[in-house]
Formats: C-alpha cells, sequence, structure tokens
C-alpha cells in the first residue's frame, strides 16, 4: 500500500499538474548536477569569461564557499557593473579583459543589450557603437597568474567560445580545466553560435565528455519551435577517474 507520503505527492501532482522530485532532474542546473554527480570535485578556482554584469560571479561566489571567482568583462560600462556586483567579496577577481585563441587588442561590437556585445578579433576603426579592448588567452593569463588550474570555466561570448577554447589549449590538453560551459548554436540558421558539433569535436579531442545540457532556448527570433541555443557542459577525463576512484575508495571501507 501506498505510503501517506507517495498518497500525498500523487494527489498533489494530479491537482496542480506539477511534478514533486527529490532532487532536481539533470540538465537543470549546471551547480546542483556537480554538487550530486561530482561531490569530491572541490571548486577552488573558477572563470566567468563573459561575465556581463555579474549575474554567474554572484552564483559561483555563493555556490562555491572556497573558490576564487575570476570574472572578465571586456566592455567598459558592463565592467563598471561587474565591479560593484562583486564589490566587498575578497574571493572576487574582476579583469577588464577579452579573451581569444591569441593575445593583442579587439574591438568590441556594442549592442543596446549589455549580452549581445561581441568580439572583433582584429582591431577596427573606432565608432560609436564599437570599443577597444585588451585581449588575451586562458593559457596566457593562467601563466602570468600563477593559476595552475581551473575547476570551473564558464564561456559566453556571444559566438567566440570556440576561439577562447582554443587560447587554453595547454590547459586543455593537460587536463588542467575540470569542468567547462559554453554557449552553442543548435540549428544551421543560428550563425551567431558556435555549433554544438563544433564544440563538442573540439573538446572531446582534448579527453572531454559531456556532462549536461542546460539552458535551452528557442528561436526567439522567429518564434519557431525548434532550439536556437543550449549551454553544453563538458568534465575532463581526469576529473571522472578522480570520481571513479572516490567511489572505489568508500566502496572498500564500507
Amino acid at each position: 500500500m501506498p505510503s501517506v507520503k507517495a498518497l500525498a505527492k500523487t494527489w498533489f501532482e494530479h491537482a496542480t499538474g506539477a511534478r514533486v522530485y527529490r532532487a532536481l532532474p539533470r540538465g537543470v542546473d549546471v551547480i546542483s548536477d556537480m554538487a550530486r554527480w561530482l561531490p569530491n570535485h572541490a571548486v577552488t578556482v573558477a572563470f566567468d569569461v563573459g561575465a556581463n554584469k555579474g549575474q554567474s560571479a554572484t552564483e559561483y561566489l555563493e555556490a562555491f564557499p572556497s573558490a576564487h571567482v575570476y570574472s572578465f568583462e571586456p566592455v567598459p560600462s558592463t565592467f563598471e557593473l561587474l565591479t560593484a556586483c562583486t564589490k566587498g567579496h575578497a574571493r572576487a577577481h574582476c579583469f577588464r579583459l577579452a579573451f581569444a585563441a591569441t593575445e593583442g587588442t579587439a574591438t568590441m561590437l556594442l549592442d543596446s543589450r549589455s549580452t549581445m556585445a561581441t568580439l572583433e578579433t582584429a582591431p577596427g576603426d573606432a565608432g560609436a557603437n564599437t570599443v577597444s579592448t585588451p585581449m588575451t588567452t586562458i593559457d596566457a593569463f593562467c601563466s602570468a597568474n600563477a593559476i595552475e588550474r581551473i575547476d570551473f570555466l564558464k564561456i559566453d561570448t556571444e559566438g567566440y567560445d570556440l576561439e577562447v577554447l582554443k587560447g587554453g589549449a595547454r590547459m586543455l590538453r593537460e587536463q588542467r580545466i575540470g569542468l567547462v560551459s559554453v554557449e552553442a548554436g543548435m540549428n544551421p540558421g543560428n550563425t551567431r553560435h558556435v555549433p554544438l558539433e563544433t564544440l563538442k569535436n573540439h573538446l572531446e579531442g582534448c579527453g572531454y565528455f559531456m556532462f549536461g545540457v542546460y539552458e535551452q532556448v528557442g528561436e526567439w527570433p522567429t518564434q519557431e519551435p525548434h532550439l536556437r541555443r543550449v549551454n553544453p557542459a563538458f568534465v575532463s577525463k581526469k576529473v571522472i577517474e578522480a570520481n571513479r576512484r572516490s567511489k572505489r575508495d568508500r566502496s572498500a571501507q564500507g
């Protein structure tokens, strides 16, 4: 006979049309999935590339209480909002930088929406809707700042995610990045974002595996039903193996 709790759950679901879960289903929240499926993966260094106003940075500071969160935002006006948002957090480090495959200077093409600014890796003529920004690579930044590993790397650069990954070739090749979250295009008509297949092939070539798919967004410009983009996350083989060893050790002790 079903328990009172089970009966109450069934009644509530029928009455409201909602579903009740013991835990969030996989693919809803990457931080929740990391806690559940990678409980021994401690995040002490997190990178937020394309940090915008600090929405993700504040979330990471709360979710990873021991982590130093490095936030990178190249647009000056948005960078000011980022620094204001993270002010007072000793573990927050903000840099007005763009990341790409090479070092140098880039031109940002601005948009009325701060989240839609895009990068041109070659310097262009300054205009009302452009701004010049210093540009570096993940490998160069980590070397210059004595950062040996990145436990969680989030990239949201409106179509330049692959270039950012190319600039972290050494860190990826040496499995010094634990998890990577990127923004991927999901249909041929979306020319703004890098196709999922391209990002997947690149990261799998570095020894990374798909961990989850998050933030499914439809074709809002046309209101068509198919997907426009998603935020896939990838986990390194090194983290997978460490998780496997931890489970094996717990089983042996139990």
